[in-house]
């Protein structure tokens, strides 16, 4: 029997229908497990940075100048001028007394600010101090003190601060804080300074250098 045209057009056209139909089917299945069909290809990249570790000590206030001035010798003995920066301020007309006896300081200043230390590198580190002259090298004379004192709020914690009280000042390293800390707004340290000149001081001008260091 034969097949007219119209009738193999028709099945023709059934045929690309299915076929379509068949590869749709596929292509979906296909994509439910990922597979598209498309080449891909993956690298990875690396940044990279180091950060030093770093121990920096710095003076914030420098120096501590008492100023120019003498003892007064209104009375028998050898008359003492204690100064401090821990608030005991000199008095011209004498009679304050403190702890090596009736004061007589003319002309020095009265109101001396501290040493401030700080940690300003990325550890905590252990600190000492270290002064170039002990008081008779410094000031000289009949009983000369010169002596530091540490204060502080949470810069060395753990109690490991120390002195807290008046002591002489070393001329060897002296360990003052062990675990010093670096983090900003408990980093800094107070170092308060005491004098006691004699009547028979060796004129002129004294200096010392404290030095501190900070060992990781």
């Amino acid at each position: 029997m034969d097949i007219s045209n119209k009738s193999l057009a028709f099945i023709l056209v059934v045929a690309i229908v299915i076929s379509l139909g068949g590869t749709i089917v596929s292509l979906n299945r296909l994509n439910q497990f990922g597979f598209t069909g498309a080449a891909t290809g993956t690298d990875t990249g690396v940044a990279n940075l180091t950060v030093n570790s770093s121990v920096i000590i710095t003076f914030v206030t420098p120096s501590v100048d008492f100023g120019t001035g003498n003892t007064n010798d209104s009375g028998a003995g050898i008359e003492n001028c204690t100064i401090d920066t821990n608030g005991t301020n000199p008095s011209n007309s004498g009679g304050t007394v403190g702890i090596w006896g009736t004061q007589r300081c003319i002309g020095f200043n009265s109101n001396v600010a501290p040493f401030v230390i700080r940690n300003d590198g990325n550890l905590n580190v252990n600190l000492t101090l270290a002064s170039s002259a002990n008081s008779s090298a410094f000031i000289g004379g009949t009983f000369p003190a010169f002596q530091w004192a540490l204060n502080t709020t949470n810069a060395c914690p753990g109690g490991n601060l120390n002195p807290l009280a008046w002591q002489d000042v070393n001329t060897s390293a002296q360990n003052v804080c062990t675990n010093y800390n670096y983090s900003d707004g408990s980093d800094l340290l107070t170092l308060n300074i005491r004098v006691n000149i004699p009547q028979d001081a060796i004129p002129g001008t004294h200096a010392a250098t404290i030095t501190a260091t900070g060992t990781a």
